[in-house]
């Protein structure tokens, strides 16, 4: 098994993205704003991933910082920040499988054909297996998993992804464009498609 470390944090166009597709006015934009320079030095983003063939088992993580700080955001009934942290922690995961895929190609010359997610694409069932096959110690992981299938840290996500030698040129976000739920009213269409 491989970790990495990623450095993430979000750009001035990915801020204005994330208030259009979460439907923020300006001032949500800037709380958007606040609460990722706040979030951003408790991060701890990893990434786990074991390659078998051209099949890649992979876990993601932002760490527990976002974790505690929606806890306390939940404490204060400050419910609105809870609910944005969950869109930005979004968007840096969406960022963090970017990284993930450029990391694999550096290492392998192969790209990401798609992804599979339990619950999605594969059954819950599945997300066991994904962590066995990254490691035979699940402590080892940064990522935890209950007997409900429920992830700790909280964003976090587990997934298997095959390799090819077709670059997957999508014109959307690489996570939705991996996605099979087409009618998503979250998903980021092709930018020729958003013009119409």
């Amino acid at each position: 098994m491989r970790k990495e470390l990623l450095s993430l944090s979000l750009t001035e166009k990915e801020f204005c993205e994330l208030a259009g597709r979460y439907h923020f006015d300006q001032a949500g934009l800037a709380r958007i704003r606040i609460l990722h320079e706040a979030i951003l030095p408790l991060l701890c983003p990893q990434a786990c991933y074991t390659i078998k063939e051209r099949e890649v088992f992979c876990a993601v993580t932002l760490g527990e910082g976002i974790d505690r700080m929606q806890e306390s955001c939940s404490l204060a009934d400050e419910l609105l920040d809870v609910y944005i942290l969950d869109c930005i922690g979004a968007s840096l995961l969406e960022k963090a499988y970017e990284q993930l895929h450029i990391r694999l190609f550096e290492e392998t010359g192969l790209y990401l054909q798609y992804f599979a997610f339990p619950g999605s694409e594969l059954p819950m069932t599945k997300m066991q297996e994904i962590l066995q096959n990254l490691t035979g110690q699940l402590e080892k992981l940064p990522i935890s998993c209950n007997p409900a299938c429920m992830l700790t840290p909280k964003k976090s996500v587990v997934f298997m992804a095959e390799l090819g030698e077709k670059r997957q040129d999508h014109g959307i976000c690489f996570c939705c464009a991996m996605c099979s739920r087409s009618t998503c009213k979250n998903r980021r269409l092709p930018e020729t498609e958003n013009k119409a």
